[in-house]
């Protein structure tokens, strides 16, 4: 099967030049998530929402808008 041009995945990523990328934070937070026990998943509601919380509130430390969606 062929992949439409417009298919959204095709788009370069967009790197913004004047936002470095800091390897150790990216590994910190990648830590965080994964240590959150027991694992995320439909039947683990609460680590989700732990998982949710975490980068809502690094979100939040940036000024960044969070909405959040109860399932």
């Amino acid at each position: 099967m062929r992949i439409p041009q417009f298919y959204p995945f095709h788009a370069s990523p967009v790197v913004s030049p004047t936002v470095p990328a800091l390897k150790s934070r990216l590994y910190a937070d990648v830590l965080a998530l994964t240590s959150v026990r027991p694992a995320r998943n439909h039947q683990n509601l609460d680590s989700l929402n732990h998982a949710a919380y975490l980068i809502a509130h690094e979100l939040n430390r940036l000024d960044s808008p969070v909405e959040w969606q109860k399932y």
